[in-house]
């Protein structure tokens, strides 16, 4: 895998991938990703078409995804905790 080009939109860091002829693009905030792979083929076939592809609506999309994302795993994270009681598992210091 080789990374073709990194640039950041919006607070969004891109990482654009070639790997045995396919092009992945990886979006990156905080401790979330996520990856859009093209086939070889599909026309994705340049860091300059990866970019191209990283327009203004996209960009929008992505950062509504992301705070899906952080949603989810605050309301899960938060539901286990309660499941199993580990919040309030704490030694009481005097």
């Amino acid at each position: 895998m080789r990374i073709l080009q990194e640039f950041e939109k919006k607070g969004i860091k891109y990482t654009v991938f070639s790997w045995n002829g396919k092009i992945s693009i990886k979006c990156e905030k905080d401790l979330l990703e996520q990856i859009y792979k093209f086939r070889d083929g599909s026309g994705m076939d340049s860091a300059t078409d990866a970019e191209n592809f990283v327009d203004e609506n996209f960009c929008d999309q992505i950062i509504n995804i992301f705070e899906l994302m952080s949603r989810q795993r605050y309301e899960r994270w938060s539901a286990l905790q309660a499941e199993t009681g580990t919040e309030t598992d704490f030694e009481e210091i005097i």
